[in-house]
This record gives C-alpha cells, structure tokens and sequence, in this order.
C-alpha cells in the first residue's frame, strides 16, 4: 500500500512538474519574443510619430529583407515543435501565442511572414491580423492592418508588396476595386522594399476567397469533365503533396490533399461539379472518424478511402472547422494520398 501511494505522489509530482515546466517555457518564450519584436521594430525605424499604415509599412519591408535572406526550406527544431507548442487543443496556459515562435527564428513559408508581422505590429499596438487568400491556382498568407476609421490595409512580407498608389497605401476595398475595372495588378501591388518584384499570385486577387484567419472562409472548386471520363490528382505514393501540385495545375485548388482541418478551422471547402461524378478521396492511412466533415455520410467507406457522390450541380462541403480535436497526435486531418473523380 505504501508502495502505491508512493507511486501516486510519484506521479503526481511529475505531472505537476512537467505543467510548471511547461507554463516557465511559454513564459521565456513570449517574454524573449516580445523584446525580439520590439529591437526588430526599432531596427525597421519605426517612430510611433508616423501614420499607422506607414509604421506597418517599415515593418513588412523588414521582415521581407530577413525572410529573403535565410534558407526557408531549413528549420530547427523550435520551428517544428511549432505547430505543437501553439496548438488550439492546448490551455491558454500552456499555448505559446501565434507569431512568437516566428519572430525569434524567422524561418518558415508565407503564413510565417505574416504571422512574425502580425506579432510585432501587435506589439507597437497596431491591429493586425493574418489574412489567407485562395485562388484556384493557389494559396498565400499576408498581414491586414485593421485602422480607426473601419477600413483595413494589406501588406506581404514574403514578397515585399502592398497595394500602392500615388505613394498611399490602398484599403482592401479600394484594392478590389481597382482590379475589378481591369487595372494591371503589377501596377497596384509594388514593391516596398530593395529586391522585391512582383508576384503573379496577384493576377487573380479580384476573384480570391479571402478572410482573417479563423473567420470564415468558403470557396468552391468548380469541376468539369468535359468529354473525359475522369480526372486524378496525385499518384499512390503516400504523399499528399502531389494532390495539392496537381489540383493547382488544374485550376481546381491546392487545398484538396487532406480531410478534415489542417490550415484554418474557418474554412469551407466546396465541391460542385457540372457532371454526375463519384469523389472518391484514397487516404494515407485509414481515415480517421473526427476528420470526415462533409455535409453528408459517404456512400462508401474503408480503410483507405472514402466516397462521395455528386450530382450535377451539386456541391460537396467539406468543414474544416467540424474537425475534431486529437489530444494524442494534436492532428486533426487525415492526409489524402489521390483523389478521383470518376463521371457517372
């Protein structure tokens, strides 16, 4: 009995001790990420006597200069513990907050740029936030500056662009409109900074889903047949990445490479499809219960697919958000190895 109560107190205390350990990490974390942002603004000039749009302006050309000075396609292992460390399922106690990991590494794609930028902005007191973009072609991650009067800028710092004109910064609106009237979208978005150029991603802003990070966001993919019996995207390799090169190339999206959430619960991913059509999703590994989140049951499922049927004009929803959360794996996706649309 003594033995079993000692085990208990045993564990106990080390279930209190990773928890303090835990709690000091973000702590340390956050405390030398803030005074990385603050020596970062400094270094960018920022003067707190400028326009809030110009402050955020100094700060994305710089986090640009460093991002495209380093070797993005390396990380450390702080870099990989990331999406761990500032999981949703964790308390608040214990999250790391999003952006703080980014700003003491600058390493990582275009959700890192803008969440690094949106960490420092925030500690200058500026309103930012990280906004995604969707084209069928594409994806991207850039910084929108929320101002007093209601409207909102935007900036990216993976490529040194905002929306200019006659040297003001462009609200969101006014950016859309602008595009919509056919304006050249290499003569809106222009550099803001030394050895930036142009991003043809821009091209297709008009017509792009976009949306805050957690705010809602539904796009639709649009599939038509034609005269083929049928469309595949990825091979059966155990890679999603494939999925995602081949649903870009078709002008379909590079989002169909995983069930459940994998980038923001917000999302809503559509499936319509001019034809009657069998989806059929082959996963890597057997599907997991809490990532299947369409709109309804498939009509058929195993170990390692899952089907859907479509009729013509019909869409297929796919919630991101209905995604359950994995104590264990702190995943919530189930990964898609090929997806097969088959005609009727």
């Amino acid at each position: 009995m003594r033995l079993l109560r000692w085990a208990g107190l045993t564990c106990a205390a080390g279930i209190i001790l990773v928890l303090l350990v835990s709690t000091v990490g973000k702590t340390v974390l956050e405390s030398y990420a803030k005074s990385e942002a603050r020596a970062f603004a400094a270094s960018a000039g920022d003067d707190t006597s400028l326009p809030v749009p110009e402050r955020a302006r100094r700060v994305a050309a710089a986090v640009y200069k460093f991002y495209s000075q380093r070797d993005l396609s390396s990380s450390s292992l702080l870099f990989r513990l990331q999406p761990y460390l500032t999981n949703q399922v964790l308390p608040g106690i214990f999250r790391v907050q999003s952006g703080a990991i980014e700003t003491i590494l600058i390493e990582g794609a275009c959700d890192s740029a803008s969440r690094a930028s949106v960490f420092i902005l925030r500690q200058l007191g500026i309103d930012a936030t990280q906004v995604n973009l969707i084209t069928p072609h594409n994806g991207h991650s850039i910084v929108g500056v929320n101002l007093d009067d209601g409207s909102q800028i935007l900036l990216d710092p993976t490529y040194g662009l905002a929306p200019l004109r006659h040297g003001s910064l462009l609200t969101t609106a006014e950016t859309l409109a602008l595009q919509r009237m056919q304006v050249p979208a290499s003569s809106i978005w222009v550099t803001i900074a030394d050895g930036a150029t142009y991003h043809p991603i821009y091209d297709d802003f008009a017509s792009a889903a976009l949306a805050s990070q957690g705010e809602p966001l539904h796009w639709t993919v649009h599939l038509d047949l034609g005269q083929s019996d049928g469309l595949r995207l990825g091979e059966a390799d155990g890679d999603p990445q494939d999925v995602s090169q081949d649903g870009a190339a078709a002008g379909l999206s590079p989002y169909l490479h995983y069930l459940g959430h994998r980038f923001d619960r917000g999302w809503i991913r559509g499936i319509r499809a001019a034809q009657d059509v069998t989806v059929t999703f082959h996963t890597v590994g057997e599907p997991v219960d809490g990532t299947l989140t369409a709109d309804r049951a498939p009509v058929e499922r195993t170990d390692r697919y899952v089907r859907y049927i479509l009729k013509a004009g019909d869409e297929l929803l796919l919630h991101d958000g209905r995604a359950e959360r994995n104590w264990r794996t702190l995943r919530s996706y189930t990964n898609v190895d090929w997806v097969e649309f088959e005609r009727r």
